[in-house]
């Protein structure tokens, strides 16, 4: 749970109303699709490990309105003759993928949704909240197959993020260098954050990792420390006043994009693109390793990320 959490917070952070007349493409469709049949099989081969599920079939299945798979189901506790004034509460949960602003499942009791604000839809269903350590979670098996809903998405992103690898095998304790790139895939121009420290994070199993940009140096002790940060504060004032230099030499677009680098901004024009290399920390055994790039700025609800694969080797 606490897994689905990190990664729902990281990039959908914002909700979104849209038209009821909405609906979802063909290759969207068949992706939810897809996804919901792979957790329906998922939880039926989890028969055998849960009391609760040993009525789980394919009467659970059906289809909902947009034409997408949904799972409900209930199973009855048999009564307990030494127990018949505390029977146990029927066992239930529910899933699917539907309009983010449709409102199913909602007045049921443990209701959830993960939204998937660039392709309007959220996953959304329901299970009590309290498990006991045997009764069967249906959340891990959203955590493991959401992911291809939340590639699919960056698709219908205006922005794309890249993750470039300086090789694909890198040894044992040695440090991961990479690049990362964004591109402006829209037909227009984007304002953009610069790629930063600040404005990239990694994560490497589901945990955030330490990768840091080349080009800036850290401070190796307290007195270095100290000289940085009052050479940060020398540069805020500079950047006041060349803000106002500014003002009285440049006009309209020129003005514009100089401010805009002052801000960490710029303007980037259809099919234009920046970049950063970065240096990560290393890895103690040999591995095949995922790494997320998440890029801070949301774009239509959603942070643009990638992923990149490498391989250590001893």
């Amino acid at each position: 749970m606490k897994k689905i959490l990190l990664l729902i917070f990281i990039l959908c952070l914002s909700s979104f109303c849209y038209a009821e007349d909405y609906v979802a493409d063909k290759e969207t469709k068949e992706i939810c699709n897809q996804v919901m049949q792979n957790i329906y099989n998922e939880i039926l081969a989890q028969g055998d490990n849960h009391e609760e599920l040993s009525l789980f079939d394919e009467k659970a299945l059906s289809l909902n309105q947009y034409g997408i798979y949904q799972i409900e189901y209930r199973y009855d506790y048999p009564p307990d003759p030494l127990k018949e004034k505390s029977r146990k509460k029927p066992f239930v949960f529910g899933l699917t993928i539907n309009q983010q602003d449709d409102s199913a499942f909602q007045d049921h009791w443990g209701f959830f949704d993960f939204p998937l604000p660039a392709l309007k839809l959220k996953f959304a269903g329901y299970q009590k909240k309290r498990l006991k350590r045997a009764e069967f979670n249906l959340l891990p098996f959203i955590e493991k197959n959401i992911y291809r809903l939340y590639n699919h998405q960056q698709k219908y992103l205006p922005l794309k993020v890249s993750v470039v690898p300086v090789k694909d095998t890198f040894e044992v304790r040695e440090s991961v260098e990479f690049e990362v790139i964004l591109e402006n895939v829209s037909k227009g121009h984007m304002i953009v954050k610069l790629l930063d420290d600040t404005t990239l994070s990694f994560l490497v199993d589901n945990k955030f990792w330490g990768a840091r940009s080349v080009r800036k140096k850290e401070p190796s002790n307290e007195r270095e420390a100290k000289l940085m940060a009052i050479r940060e504060r020398v540069k805020q004032i500079r950047r006041r006043v060349t803000e106002r230099q500014l003002r009285l030499k440049y006009k309209g677009k020129e003005l514009r994009d100089k401010l805009l680098l002052l801000d960490n901004k710029a303007t980037l024009l259809s099919g234009e693109s920046i970049s950063l290399f970065f240096r990560g920390r290393s890895f103690l055994s040999p591995r095949e390793i995922d790494i997320m790039c998440i890029y801070h700025v949301e774009v239509d609800g959603v942070k643009p990320f990638a992923i990149a694969t490498i391989t250590i080797e001893e």
